[in-house]
Order: C-alpha cells, then sequence, then structure tokens
C-alpha cells in the first residue's frame, strides 16, 4: 500500500504525515432475547478514535434494545445526559471527568469474566490444596517462606480470597461505565444507565468488522493470530481461518472439526443456541468465498509440508451488517489475510546428533 491508502491524525512540523489514527474497538452488553438460549451475552460493538467514540449500530436480536444510533465527542463518551438543545446536533452533559485513554485501555482489554472468576476460583483451589499437601515449591518462593509451610497469616488470606472468589460475579470484572443512545437523546428523561463492556476480542478478534465502519475503507491487511493448527482432516475439511468464519456467517465448531452456516438470528449450527457471533456476517459468501480463502491459505503454507507463510488475499463483496451499522457497498473491498503458522522453510536446520567432540555444527541456513 502506499502513503495515500492510509489515514494519518497526527503530523510533523513539517506538515508531513507521522502517526496514524488509533482506533480501538470493544463491545457494551446489551439486551438478550427474553426466553431465549444463548451462548453468551449479546454484544454490540463500540469504537473509540481520538475524535469519537460511540455505538453505530444496535442490537440485531432485541429491536427495543436501547443502545447505538451514532457517536459523541470521545472525550464525552461515558458522560450523563441532561437534555438535547433543540435545533442542533449539540446536548447538555455533565460527566465527573473526561473520558480518556486508561478508559478506553481498560474496556480494549476486558476479557470474559466468568472465564475469570472459574479460572481464579480454580487457582486458588490448587493453591490451597498443594499448600495443605506441603507440596508448596511454587508457593514458598512466591510468599518468601523458605523451606516451611506457610505463615498462618498468609494461610488466612488465601482461605479468605478463596471463600471470596466463590461469590465473584460477572460485575466484579467487567468494566463498568455510564452510557446513553445517540439515537435516544432527545427522549426526556433521559435514558442513561450503567453498562457493562467487554473486550473487543471476546466478539470479533480481527479488526476487520471495525475497519468496515469505516465507510472509505477499500483495502484491508487483517493479521489473524490463532492457536488453531492447521491441518486437514480426515473428511477433507481445511482447518484454518476459523477466527474469520464469522464475518462469512459461518460458524466453527472444535470438537467435531466442522464449518457450517449459521441461522436465521445468530443460531449457532452445532449449539442450536444464540450465538453473539451469528451476527458479524459483512462478506458475501454466496460462492463459497470462505472456502476459498480457506484453501489459499492452506496452499500458500504449502499444504501439509507447511513450507511458506500463510496468506491470501480476496475482493470481497460487503453486506449489509446492523448489528456493526454498516451498510452493504457497491465497490468490492480488497482484503489480504494473513495468518500465523508453522513454516519449516524459516525455521534453522538441526545440527545431526551425536557428533564427535571438536567437530564443528553444520552451516545453518534459513
Amino acid at each position: 500500500p502506499s502513503p495515500e491508502d492510509f489515514q494519518f491524525v497526527r503530523t510533523d512540523s513539517d506538515g508531513k504525515a507521522c502517526r496514524p489514527m488509533l482506533v480501538v474497538n470493544t463491545n457494551l452488553v446489551g439486551e438478550d432475547p427474553k426466553g431465549a438460549e444463548m451462548m453468551g451475552p449479546m454484544q454490540i460493538p463500540v469504537q473509540v478514535t481520538p475524535v469519537s467514540g460511540g455505538v453505530i449500530g444496535s442490537n440485531p436480536a432485541v429491536p427495543g434494545d436501547s443502545v447505538g444510533g451514532g457517536s459523541v465527542e470521545s472525550f464525552a463518551f461515558t458522560s450523563c445526559l441532561e437534555s438535547k438543545q433543540d435545533g442542533s446536533d449539540r446536548i447538555n452533559a455533565i460527566f465527573s471527568r473526561a473520558y480518556s485513554l486508561v478508559d478506553i485501555a481498560s474496556v480494549s482489554s476486558a476479557f470474559y469474566a466468568e472465564i475469570l472468576a472459574q479460572s481464579l476460583n480454580e487457582i486458588v483451589d490448587n493453591m490451597l490444596e498443594k499448600e495443605q499437601h506441603k507440596r508448596s515449591g511454587v508457593l514458598r518462593r512466591l510468599f518468601n517462606a523458605g523451606e516451611s509451610l506457610l505463615s498462618s497469616e498468609a494461610h488466612e488470606r488465601l482461605q479468605a480470597l478463596h471463600d471470596r472468589s466463590s461469590d465473584f460475579e460477572l460485575s466484579d470484572f467487567v468494566p463498568q461505565y455510564d452510557y446513553w443512545a445517540v439515537s435516544e437523546a432527545a427522549d426526556v428523561p433521559p435514558v442513561n444507565k450503567s453498562t457493562m463492556f467487554t473486550d473487543g476480542g471476546d466478539l470479533e478478534n480481527t479488526g476487520v468488522l471495525g475497519m468496515l465502519t469505516q465507510t472509505d475503507v477499500s483495502k484491508i491487511i487483517a493479521f489473524v493470530n490463532t492457536s488453531l493448527k492447521m491441518e486437514k482432516t480426515d473428511a477433507n475439511v481445511i482447518v484454518t481461518a476459523a477466527q474469520v468464519s464469522p464475518l462469512f456467517g459461518i460458524a466453527w465448531d472444535k470438537d467435531t472439526m466442522q464449518f457450517k452456516e449459521y441461522g436465521e438470528g445468530g443460531i449457532n449450527p452445532f449449539t442450536k443456541e444464540i450465538d453473539p457471533m451469528g451476527f458479524l456476517k459483512v462478506f458475501d459468501n454466496a460462492d463459497d468465498q470462505f472456502a476459498a480463502l480457506r484453501a489459499g491459505m492452506y496452499q500458500a503454507n504449502g499444504a501439509d509440508k507447511q513450507t511458506g507463510p500463510a496468506f491470501f488475499q480476496q475482493s470481497l463483496k460487503v453486506i449489509e451488517n446492523p448489528l456493526a451499522g454498516i451498510a452493504a457497498r457497491e465497490q468490492a473491498v480488497t482484503v489480504l489475510w494473513v495468518q500465523n503458522a508453522r513454516v519449516n522453510n524459516w525455521h534453522p536446520s538441526r545440527p545431526r546428533a551425536n557428533r564427535g567432540a571438536g567437530t564443528r555444527p553444520s552451516e545453518i541456513h534459513l
């Protein structure tokens, strides 16, 4: 890409662009459909930049949910709405402090709270068990207790942490801020409410959905970081790009190692429950574009030989996505997908085993 393909928010003293605009994606927790079986809480994308912050989309699962409608100046994102000024796009609001980078970092780095609560419980249980069975080598180092067991005071603190962690709730971990919907700014009384925010990656971890909310973006390079091994199964299914699949309306099931289309209303085809990721489809998949992506990455990686980097470029049609507030486009967007994968050609050759004394190792080739 040329410099003209990027937007910059900062310039140096000569007026030359020197820093790209920071775009941070997070989500707010919206209403779940009443009585519905959910795989997780409904999450609606939030995007914050140095210029503005807000919710462009809406909750597709609950049309009456009061979220979305637009953005406000970033410093006032968590303000408390008082009233809207008639005949203008300005509002009267109060806030204890400006919404700042520390807030943006906290919500963009928040991770699913129930997992944290569960993991913390397991960690504390394990620590107590090891201490009680005198297998506390790690704990001795942590608490600087030498070769003895934990002190009675340290043990009491650990036990208190264990007791408290059993009562942890979602709200104990998830960041919460005041929120009001731009679309309802004219309502009286104001619609302020304390709202939970989650890590942007809990819903869409590639950042592609957030990029497409910038309406003039036509070229995207997406670096997909995954722990999923790239392979072809015995059922001839190419396993790769699973993190990307919801953007094409496709669900992934790690137990069966299969991909299937989401049903209407975000229904996951494997669990039959409403999946928040089932509302992420933004690329047309009428011609099996997602299958082409998987095949292209697999071939670029050398198929089963894993010799080259995994990347694949596509020209994709953008379709309407109410969740993120993305409109359908006439012109296609070019996406270069790059996924982390093993590349044997980039690994140094290993020295032969059982070399005699004084024998120099073979030359290392990259």
